[in-house]
């Protein structure tokens, strides 16, 4: 303290009154000590007493309701903490196994529905998927009659849509186009189309391959599918009243006879020299206009050191070979 008082002595403070020598203030501070100390009230001391004693209680209740209410969110602290932990650990947190588990379901789909879509008729939701399926093994066929062979398949199973639409209830109607309601007659006819285009396709192969390679295999092959395909497109004609429609698949008909016809002129004229130049049109190759004359075979030459060859110092000049007369079989027609 008398440190304190002398450094603040030089701040202007006063000196402290106990050490006075003014005799006032000695007077003063001597009769204020003699003074006898504050008694407190006992109402006072008993209220103070009273609120100091109900101070630690509150105190700890408080502390506890705060543990309590703490304890919850350390708990569902530690459940996130525990999914979080969870969810580092699954496989899907990687990119590639997140990819290869959406292409897997993905393909897994895409399978059902193409599966489900052979079924399908024109109209149909998954048709179309059905469609794109048929286009993507056309394109993986490599080579003329195996092209051609898929062609006739897509042509019979167009036209076997073609009657199922037909025999689905509710394809006859009033007021339709031959008996049968303008839906399904759009449906039919747009599905004989693609069948004719397929029965093109086909024909131009077959009939090509067949001309270029002097093979009946090719030209067998229509032989031997367009008979039923004409049965089954007359079918369908008997089943629809003369009109619009039935005029439709007649047509269709006709188109099944005319490779059919060509078939057979294509194969009375393999080995005939005109089918190197023949023409073509929407079905391939044409016959040929004139009488047929087979190509004839090359000539074999013997090669000198041969088996027929002279032996000797000197050679003489090789004849010819005897020709032998050829007999040559014009096929019927």
């Amino acid at each position: 303290m008398a440190d304190l008082r002398s450094r603040l002595l030089p701040l202007g403070r006063y000196p402290d009154p106990a050490t006075s020598s003014d005799p006032v203030i000695s007077a003063l501070v001597n009769r204020l000590a003699a003074l006898p100390p504050p008694k407190a009230d006992p109402e006072f001391r008993a209220e103070l007493r009273a609120q100091l004693v109900a101070v630690p209680p509150r105190l700890v209740a408080e502390g506890v309701t705060a543990e309590a209410s703490a304890e919850p969110r350390r708990g569902t602290e530690r459940a996130l903490g525990g999914v979080r932990a969870v969810w580092h650990r699954v496989p899907v947190r990687r990119p590639l196994v997140a990819v290869g588990i959406l292409l897997a379901v993905f393909a897994l789909l895409l399978t059902g529905a193409v599966l489900l879509s052979r079924t399908t008729l024109p109209g149909d939701s998954l048709y179309g998927l059905k469609r794109a399926r048929e286009n993507i093994q056309l394109s993986l066929t490599s080579g003329d009659g195996a092209r051609g062979k898929e062609y006739l398949t897509l042509a019979k199973r167009r036209v076997n849509e073609a009657a199922k639409l037909l025999a689905r209830s509710g394809a006859s109607g009033p007021a339709a186009a031959g008996g049968i309601n303008a839906h399904t007659a759009g449906l039919i006819s747009g599905t004989l189309t693609d069948a004719d285009s397929d029965l093109r396709n086909a024909s131009r192969l077959l009939t090509g391959q067949a001309a270029r390679t002097s093979s009946v295999d090719p030209l067998q092959l229509l032989l031997e599918w367009s008979p039923g395909q004409a049965s089954r497109l007359t079918l369908i004609a008997n089943r629809i009243p003369a009109g619009a429609l039935h005029n439709r698949v007649v047509s269709s008909k006709l188109l099944t006879d005319r490779v059919l016809e060509r078939a057979n002129r294509l194969h009375a004229d393999l080995g005939c020299s005109c089918l190197v130049q023949t023409s073509s049109d929407d079905l391939g190759p044409l016959p040929c206009a004139s009488p047929c004359r087979p190509t004839p075979p090359a000539t074999l030459v013997p090669t000198p050191g041969g088996p027929n060859a002279p032996t000797g110092g000197s050679r003489r000049p090789s004849s010819p070979p005897a020709s032998r007369p050829m007999h040559s079989q014009t096929p019927s027609r």
